[in-house]
């Protein structure tokens, strides 16, 4: 198959190997984040909510016109980088075409087969087509268009990098730098529990209405002020609660006193919202002689339209509802969801903890692999957020997709602008470039360690840096200049 080329479409080889392995790398950069976004595969919850095979249930999935058209856009750089890399490596007649509709194909139905197991992802025969329309329609827009385009795209960054100098990428920097310091300690502190209502009700069992009964019986439960170790947690048992500093109890059931404690002592309460921090815990058996239900297990709450917290059973499932200004609580999301840990007859020791920015849950004194951050990327993309119109509701398991939306915003510009860095005729030092790289995640983590009161994340500051330095070695692939005798320069 030949597609005939407009008048100088032909791209020339110097501008082949200019620009195709950043237009491949940035395409499929771009294909992974979107297609796999939030990062958590749950295998598990997945398998139950699509029962038939996947191949049944691939195959009956319909999509819309919008849908398809995004689908089609989202292959066609990788498509044109594929050719292009095809026609750079001396490819002839329809072999680009062929190689480009392949490999989109092939592309394509490994992102389908993995997404099935990704919550809210949906895999699609139209997706894989359009994808693959997409491949096609880059090497088309190769052949007809290449040429022009990379052309343009080098007019363009040889004129920035002749207005941009060493001061100026400092400069940038640094301000960068400053604002996502500045917008990390603003979004941060919308995780704690500023929102809450001191005067709320401690009910067990039910809901302060009545109308979100309980088939269980409850047989201890403690509320602190503070953040309780993982290895505290290890004393504790189906029959005994891990010990805490009486002084840092806020609420207790049963108490030593006279009275039941159906009402939180306001001035604990409002020790607990000054540290927004708690540890909960319980020790509650489920009802098997009944069917499974949607109750209210321990909830502080005025009513079901003004909660600060719910621990509740709905079929199997343990849920967990936290107000924050993040959260919405008039909205069922976000949860955290524990699937499954109340098919048992036997009494269970349940905690919760939450210091400010994440919550994570233990049974019988081990952690279990649920949990929930709301960090500042989960501030920005929440309902809440006044740079989002109409977010969607947060949810549990966009957790890791909140944090890599913002640590992407955060550090991929800052290796862009290191990109720009003009050259003396040497690379810059190893000790200078692992400063720019590691100081910006590191001092990002320890501010919010500082604001919330968390934990420090290593990851966070791998990722991080990882995304500066991959943008910037990613950036810096078309920054060579083509003199006039067609021979590479700095």
């Amino acid at each position: 198959m030949t597609i005939s080329t407009s008048p100088n479409a032909e791209a020339s080889q110097e501008l082949l190997d200019r620009w195709t392995a950043f237009i491949l790398l940035l395409s499929v950069a771009g294909i992974v984040f979107l297609t796999f976004y939030p990062f958590q595969a749950f295998p598990a919850e997945t398998a139950v909510r699509r029962v038939p095979p996947f191949f049944t249930w691939f195959l009956g999935q319909p999509s819309d016109p919008p849908t398809d058209f995004l689908n089609v856009l989202l292959f066609v750089p990788f498509g044109f980088g594929l050719a292009a890399q095809a026609r750079r490596t001396g490819w002839k007649g329809a072999w680009p075409l062929l190689g480009a509709a392949v490999a989109s194909f092939a592309f394509s139905l490994l992102i389908e087969v993995l997404q099935s197991y990704i919550p809210d992802r949906d895999t699609s025969w139209q997706d894989l087509v359009g994808n693959t329309l997409g491949g096609v329609l880059g090497y088309v827009l190769l052949v007809r268009e290449g040429g022009p385009i990379l052309q343009w795209a080098s007019n363009v960054l040889d004129a920035l990098r002749g207005y941009i100098s060493a001061p100026l990428v400092r400069i940038l920097f640094l301000l960068w730098v400053l604002l996502g310091l500045i917008l990390g300690f603003t979004l941060q502190r919308e995780s704690r529990l500023t929102n809450w209502d001191s005067g709320v009700t401690l009910t067990i069992g039910d809901s302060p209405s009545g109308d979100r009964t309980w088939n269980g019986r409850v047989a201890q439960i403690q509320i602190a002020d503070g953040v309780m170790s993982s290895r505290a947690f290890g004393s504790a048992d189906s029959t005994n609660l891990a010990p805490w500093s009486k002084a840092a109890v806020v609420a207790s059931y049963p108490t030593a006193g006279p009275d039941v404690p159906a009402a939180v002592i306001p001035d604990l309460m409002a020790r607990l919202l000054k540290s927004s921090r708690f540890t909960l815990q319980m020790i509650c058996t489920p009802a098997t002689d009944a069917p499974p239900n949607t109750g209210w297990i321990l909830a502080l709450s005025h009513g079901a339209e003004d909660v600060d917290f719910v621990v509740a059973q709905k079929g199997y499932d343990l849920v967990f509802f936290l107000r924050t200004p993040i959260t919405d609580p008039g909205d069922d999301e976000p949860q955290l969801i524990v699937p499954d840990i109340f098919r048992t007859s036997h009494p269970q020791n349940i905690a919760i903890r939450y210091n400010s920015a994440e919550l994570s849950i233990f049974r019988d004194g081990k952690i279990l692999p649920y949990s929930m951050s709301l960090g500042p990327g989960a501030a920005l993309l929440s309902r809440s957020s006044p740079l989002l119109r109409q977010p969607a509701p947060l949810r549990f398991y966009d957790s890791r997709g909140y944090t890599a939306v913002f640590l992407c915003l955060a550090f991929v510009p800052l290796g862009l602008i290191l990109a720009f860095t003009p050259e003396r005729g040497e690379s810059p030092g190893l000790l200078l470039l692992a400063v720019c790289v590691l100081a910006p995640p590191v001092l990002l983590e320890c501010l919010l360690v500082l604001v919330s009161g968390r934990t420090f994340h290593v990851v966070n500051c791998v990722v991080g840096a990882s995304l500066l330095l991959g943008s910037w070695l990613l950036f810096r692939l078309p920054r060579c200049r083509i003199d006039g005798s067609g021979e590479w320069g700095r």
